[in-house]
């Protein structure tokens, strides 16, 4: 026996099952329209509400993903997708007392739910309740043991607390995360105690961690290994001056027949050594090139870098305008240089300070050409970048301007003279405030001058 439909619910059904068949053929725009047309007819229909949020987030349109999200959840409050993509977009979006609210709701609800407290713990490691989020982890992990993200999350807030060993093992799940870089040759993977070969040690992070981590090599030499680094091309040279180092190569070079290999960033693990006081201090690395700076005043030469590179997702945080550093160029006496690599290069321009600060990026082909400026530079202030490590690794004075949530290697001064001596820190008081540390700076500077 058959059922007779009302013609609304004939409509509503159809035009959720074309967007569903839009979706599948990537054709977001009709799938948006059909579900929106779903729910002019239905306006309580939580799949087309949901579907909708998630086209609309993958659009990019973020005010009616939120929009949609909560009219889901004003009907069915207990909707664990829903809370979950609301609580981390109001995470991103910096409203973390909201995202706690959400966050809070969804772990009430579903508390076997391992994501959600890993998510959780965000909200109060940005707080700086490191033991909070600490805890929250680690009930995550007591529900779910291989969760790779949780993992690696409690692997940076260890560091940041400075529990070094159980960081540096929990940092190894890093290695187990999808599309995380590979091993690039086929060699037994190295561990201590495996007798002294040739051993290659890989880059699998960004340039500063390279940097920061080639301190290591010398231990290996010094347990009779020959060492090679891999490492991206424009590090090779300074790479090759690491101590310890044979020699290194780029990702396009040939490869040196190699018995054994590692990633770099394993060393503190697999050598055994979690504390960085342990291996030694800077300078580790050396310069070879010279460069000779144009002089005007003869008094105080002094570089800057106030941009990372943007593709790096914490760079919002860590980078600052040029504009919000002008205080430091209103100092008489000091001959300013940039070091900057990427296109806030032309905020020198843009801000009118061609006359004041001098470009040396037509310079700096490479990483040894920076080290060259750098010997020659009285000082180098620079914003958390590979410049900044780069300095540390060479052993020449670098201030460094931070935000308010830094980086575990930077999170306070212990922790920054730990792995670079030579390196000052200026920290923001509130988020996205460079010009109050730009004048903290500029006294600092008054000082040096004669």
């Amino acid at each position: 026996m058959g059922y007779v439909f009302p013609p609304q619910y004939l409509d509503v059904n159809e035009a959720f099952a074309r967007g569903v068949t839009a979706q599948t053929k990537g054709d977001l725009t009709t799938a948006v329209e059909e579900w929106q047309r779903t729910i002019a007819l239905a306006p309580h229909h939580a799949p087309a509400l949901y579907n909708l949020a998630v086209a609309m987030s993958l659009l990019g349109n973020e005010n009616e993903v939120a929009e949609n999200y909560e009219k889901l959840l004003k009907f069915q409050p207990s909707h664990k997708d829903a809370l979950f993509n609301l609580a981390n977009l109001r995470k991103r979006q910096k409203r973390d007392s909201e995202a706690e609210s959400l966050y809070r709701q969804l772990t009430g609800a579903y508390p076997n739910f391992a994501s959600g407290w890993i998510n959780f713990a965000k909200v109060y490691s940005d707080r700086g309740d490191l033991i909070a989020a600490v805890s929250l982890l680690r009930k995550a992990l007591t529900l779910d043991p291989t969760h790779i993200i949780g993992h690696w999350n409690l692997s940076h807030l260890l560091l940041r607390m400075g529990s070094w060993e159980e960081a540096w093992k929990e940092y190894e799940w890093r290695l187990q995360i999808p599309n995380w870089l590979s091993t690039p040759v086929a060699a037994k993977t190295w561990t201590k105690g495996i007798p002294a070969k040739r051993i290659l040690l890989w880059n699998d992070q960004g340039m500063g961690d390279a940097l920061q981590f080639l301190r290591y090599p010398r231990i290996l030499a010094e347990q009779g290994h020959e060492v090679w680094v891999l490492v991206q091309k424009e590090l090779k040279s300074v790479a090759a001056s690491a101590l310890g180092v044979t020699g290194a190569i780029g990702p396009s070079d040939l490869f040196p027949d190699v018995d054994t290999q590692a990633p770099l960033l394993s060393m503190p693990h697999r050598l055994g050594l979690p504390d960085p006081l342990a291996v030694g201090t800077t300078p580790y690395l050396t310069y070879k090139k010279i460069m000779s700076l144009p002089r005007k005043t003869k008094q105080l030469a002094v570089g800057l870098v106030w941009a990372g590179n943007q593709k790096f997702k914490n760079d919002v945080n860590r980078s600052a305008s040029l504009s919000s550093l002008k205080t430091l160029f209103e100092i008489d006496g000091i001959d300013w240089y940039s070091l900057q690599f990427n296109e806030a290069r032309s905020q020198i321009r843009e801000n009118s300070l061609s006359d004041k600060i001098e470009d040396l990026s037509v310079q700096l082909r490479d990483f040894s050409d920076t080290a060259a400026a750098l010997n020659a530079l009285d000082l180098v202030i620079s914003v958390d970048t590979s410049v900044a490590h780069l300095a540390g690794a060479l052993g020449r004075p670098c201030w460094l301007m931070l935000s308010t949530t830094p980086d575990w290697r930077f999170v306070n001064d212990e922790a920054t003279r730990r792995w670079y001596p030579t390196l000052r820190t200026f920290r923001q008081t509130h988020a996205n405030d460079w010009q109050s540390v730009a004048t903290d700076i500029a006294a600092a500077l008054r000082n040096l001058l004669p």
